[in-house]
């Protein structure tokens, strides 16, 4: 169970490799080209020469033939450790800019992707830590957390929006996942037939100016996942703020821009 890699993923491979050869010739600036490289997951290590490299693992699952390429590329490339992020993702440190193409590459051949792991896109899917084995849980959400995963990084939409978008998961009726503090955040629930679906929340966050989510809908259906986070990121690609970057989550876009009427009314 992983999620499926976009069938774009050698073509922008491909392009990142052209761009890193042209901005290390001179021929592209490096503002430009730090834009493409965070998109990638790729992010300069403060005071250092080196950089991150940091890996998706949608719905917080990565298998031990993957964790054995991880490992080995950081021997390889990076400083012999890995980082697990917050957001279930893994970082490798201490990598030369002129080896993170091999590192893509490599990647790729076991499903796993980077594309995403920064930048203005959106950020790996994840769910609580033990969606799948907790006695509580209503159901097991990782295999959502995933499908969703796959879908939303085909799309390239996904990796052109006014800022970071983050979803999370949660299999117990509590928020178990931060599903109040996450752009959108799905929560299991049973309906009183018996039929799994999920309360849906939008436009939390924390950092700057932080908020809770609102609650967008009190029940969806387990079939309904892709299209309300389609429509959410719709919403957010078409009218998200663009001129400042310190303003330009969906929580704003909610709290501040659109104002909760306004914006359920693009929704819908």
């Amino acid at each position: 169970m992983h999620y499926i890699l976009p069938l774009t993923l050698n073509q922008n491979i491909n392009q990142f490799e052209n761009d890193l050869a042209n901005f290390l010739s001179g021929n592209l600036h490096g503002t430009a080209f730090r834009a493409k490289r965070v998109k990638m997951g790729i992010y300069q290590e403060r005071g250092r020469e080196t950089y991150m490299c940091r890996i998706r693992c949608g719905g917080n699952v990565v298998n031990p033939k993957q964790l054995m390429k991880i490992a080995d590329l950081a021997k390889r490339y990076g400083n012999s450790a890995v980082h697990v992020t917050t957001r279930a993702e893994i970082q490798i440190h201490r990598v030369k800019l002129e080896d993170v193409i091999p590192i893509i590459k490599e990647l790729a051949t076991v499903g796993l992707s980077m594309k995403g792991g920064g930048g203005h896109t959106i950020r790996n899917i994840c769910s609580n830590h033990d969606s799948g084995i907790n006695p509580n849980e209503l159901f097991d959400v990782q295999p959502f957390a995933i499908a969703l995963t796959s879908r939303m990084i085909s799309e390239a939409d996904s990796f052109e929006l006014p800022r970071k978008f983050k979803t999370s998961f949660s299999s117990l009726a509590e928020d178990a996942a931060n599903c109040a503090t996450q752009d959108l955040g799905f929560i299991a629930d049973v309906n009183k037939k018996g039929e799994k679906g999920f309360k849906v929340y939008v436009g939390g966050g924390l950092g700057f100016r932080p908020k809770l989510a609102i609650l967008l809908h009190d029940f969806i259906p387990e079939d309904k996942v892709y299209h309300v986070a389609r429509s959410i990121k719709n919403v957010f690609h078409a009218h998200g703020n663009r001129r400042n970057t310190h303003h330009s989550r969906i929580r704003f876009l909610i709290h501040d821009d659109l104002g909760e009427e306004k914006f359920r009314e693009y929704y819908t």
